[in-house]
């Protein structure tokens, strides 16, 4: 037996019988003798942080030993009541936004989830399916079932060292990024899901949140382009236009995407990190060009190429060969709108802040189309360039360069290519 399980048990039997003491409920792991915090003041900590920050949804699991009853009662008693979210068996889960606008952003499940609970007392492993959790050493890693039905739509990753003591030196180690990207990226190859939970210890050490926020962005970027690649229309129907938004004309059609049937080479997990700020860059130039006037397709290859330089370049050093292919067309063309820009007269660190600027515009809460942003961009530019100078190097660039829709194929990758391949996440349409 540890040291400390002994000691703990030492504790506890020598604890006095005290007459009138009160029932309660503590959390804490294992060892309540070791160290307990009441129920209620954990409770009260949740409570101000989703009164200071109603935007996020919080997701509390616990290990319980109590009744559900009873824990319901103190969740209730802590002024939590109107904010948990009832989940509906059967249903779609709701969306972040819908929890958030309707006030209710706290989600509870307990582990054991005994019946005798409300309906908003979730038994964990009806909604999450999970991996298992006993390792000595990184290496050991896997992402083998444990608990959960295998169609549960939630998915926890438990990453840490079964020592005891635990040792928050190594822990840290196994909290780096390069460890918790391999396991992520590895769980994604063999599981086909991203995690909703990623469970350590010692959190505060290494880089569990620099990996999730980076992990969230990611997430972002990739609702963001499935929400831009849907205003790309396919062919239409024969003598029929494609209405654009209000604000422009038509939108022309896309080719027929180039179908990949072998990726060869790259680096699977790098590449999975920047295919959605690629897809998300390269579809908003895409959107820009296809609902303007072919004229104007030279002002959106001046608003968007520090960006997709910046985005296909780092894609091109990680991609496979094959889809290397597809998008060095497009960068090329990105490179010499760039050099357009500087001939105009902007620097390096001009391109760089124009980059960073259009990041942040297609990531903004208003989900801005390509062209929405595009013209935020031309705004920009302007107020470094004469508008005249802007518009006649938009039409040398564009007469110089021609239409662009033909180079708008980033590639087709079937689930089994790309799951053959180890790119889980080229396995869908990459057309732009």
């Amino acid at each position: 037996m540890p040291v400390e399980a002994k000691r703990a048990a030492q504790l506890a039997a020598g604890a006095p019988k005290a007459a009138n003491a009160q029932r309660g409920i503590y959390m804490c792991h294992s060892n309540c003798e070791t160290g307990a915090v009441t129920f209620g003041k954990g409770l009260g900590e949740i409570k101000r942080f989703l009164t200071s920050h109603p935007d996020d949804v919080l997701m509390l699991t616990i290990h319980d030993f109590t009744s559900p009853a009873d824990t319901a009662a103190a969740i209730e008693a802590a002024g939590l009541g109107d904010r948990v979210a009832t989940l509906q068996p059967g249903q779609p889960l709701p969306t972040l936004r819908t929890l958030i606008d309707s006030g209710r952003n706290l989600l509870v499940f307990a582990e054991r989830g005994d019946p005798g609970g409300p309906p908003w007392y979730h038994s964990m492993y009806d909604w999450f399916q999970e991996t298992t959790f006993s390792f000595t050493n990184k290496n050991q890693f896997n992402c083998k079932a444990n608990r959960g039905k295998a169609d549960a739509p939630l998915f926890l990753i438990n990453h840490w060292l079964t020592l005891s003591p635990p040792n928050p030196q190594e822990e840290a180690a196994v909290n780096s990024r390069a460890v918790l990207d391999k396991r992520i990226e590895q769980c994604l190859k063999e599981r086909g899901l991203v995690p909703n939970i990623l469970q350590v210890q010692f959190a505060e050490r290494g880089d569990l949140i620099s990996t999730v926020q980076s992990l969230n962005d990611n997430r972002l970027k990739e609702e963001r382009a499935k929400a831009a690649e849907a205003q790309i229309p396919a062919e239409p129907p024969p003598d029929m236009t494609v209405p654009g938004s209000p604000d422009v004309g038509p939108v022309a059609p896309l080719p027929e995407p180039t179908v990949i049937t072998t990726l060869t080479g790259g680096n699977p997990a790098a590449f999975c990190r920047v295919l959605p700020s690629v897809k998300l860059s390269v579809t908003a130039w895409a959107v820009a060009i296809l609902q303007g006037q072919p004229t104007d397709a030279g002002l959106s290859d001046l608003a968007y190429a520090p960006l997709l330089t910046q985005d296909l370049g780092a894609y091109l050093k990680v991609a496979p060969q094959e889809l290397q292919a597809q998008a060095q067309p497009i960068l090329d063309r990105e490179n010499d709108a760039a050099a357009s820009l500087r001939a105009l007269g902007l620097k390096d660190r001009d391109i760089k802040q124009l980059a960073s600027k259009a990041s942040d515009l297609l990531l903004g809460p208003d989900k801005p189309d390509g062209t929405t942003v595009r013209d935020k961009l031309l705004k920009q530019l302007e107020k470094k360039i004469d508008t005249p100078r802007l518009e006649q190097a938009a039409t040398d660039f564009g007469n110089a360069h021609g239409d662009p829709t033909a180079i708008m194929d980033l590639g087709s990758v079937s689930k089994e290519v790309g799951v053959a391949a180890g790119y889980p996440c080229a396995a869908e349409k990459q057309t732009s």
